[in-house]
């Protein structure tokens, strides 16, 4: 544990978002961001990387309208008042809100925590007392949306990216389900696919040689920022046509037989970074 003065708290906050590879979680009951623009820009690149943020608040209170306006769903708890900031590693308890004027006036104090057991019994502290106490849904058009198995690869793509509702084909090999966003941009496709021991996805290339082979080279020079973008490593298929991205630890190789804990907390993350790299990538 470290104690964090007044003046570094906000520091050590986005450094937290900075760092974030799988998700970021805020507790702040109060928030005030309107003309944060140093807060605000972290937040627009962490979710520009995939990153999953969950952003707990106070009910009732009007400035958390704010977050919508920065494309983030506050998530409402009654009674809230720990103020606490985690992604997938390290922490910050503090007793600052996301407040500009606490940054700028409030005379508050924090710890951090990066020890793993530490970590633990405050994510146990999250799940007990922040995300199961009486959490008000307040978006109308979530909860107009199907209920819907969080586990169903396929209606969650559909719901996160309804672009391609249209261009998803569901089909089976010899080793368990598949799917393919078939021009998932133009003269491109992207296969989920179940093989012998493990899951790939494959970026297709379908342009016709030369193209091919010139936008294949030109991806490869560019291997580096894909895979930290990613998170996986790329393998460059032989054949000049596609990139394949390789899942090996999974408990199944069919993407119908995951369940939804393995999903949420794996899966879906690692999907949605693959998907957001190459949308920036891809011309």
């Amino acid at each position: 544990m470290e104690i964090i003065m007044p003046a570094e708290i906000s520091g050590k906050i986005m450094t937290l978002i900075d760092s974030a590879t799988e998700k970021i979680i805020i507790i702040s009951p109060y928030n005030k961001i309107n003309n944060w623009t140093k807060l605000k820009k972290r937040i627009a690149e962490a979710k520009n990387r995939g990153i999953l943020i969950e952003w707990f608040v106070r009910a009732n209170v009007p400035d958390n309208n704010e977050l919508r306006k920065i494309g983030v769903t506050p998530i409402e708890v009654e009674n809230l008042h720990c103020k606490i900031y985690m992604n997938e590693s390290q922490a910050v308890v503090t007793s600052m809100n996301l407040h500009e004027f606490s940054d700028s006036n409030s005379i508050d104090i924090g710890y951090s925590i990066n020890i793993e057991k530490d970590y633990a019994e405050l994510t146990k502290f999250v799940n007990t007392y922040v995300r199961k106490g009486p959490i008000k849904a307040i978006e109308k058009i979530e909860t107009s949306l199907p209920q819907i198995p969080q586990y169903d690869l396929v209606c969650w793509l559909k719901n996160m990216y309804p672009q391609y509702s249209e261009k998803i084909v569901e089909y089976s090999n010899n080793y368990g389900g598949c799917l393919d966003i078939n021009d998932f941009k133009k003269n491109y496709t992207l296969k989920f696919e179940a093989m012998a021991s493990y899951f790939r996805i494959d970026l297709r290339i379908e342009y016709r040689s030369p193209q091919k082979k010139i936008i294949f080279d030109q991806l490869r020079e560019q291997a580096l920022f894909l895979n930290n973008s990613i998170g996986n490593e790329i393998v460059f298929g032989s054949e000049m046509k596609r990139l394949k991205i390789y899942f090996d630890n999974l408990h199944s190789n069919s993407y119908k037989d995951w369940n939804s804990e393995y999903f949420n907390s794996y899966i879906k993350h690692r999907v949605k970074k693959i998907i957001n790299t190459f949308e920036r990538v891809l011309k």
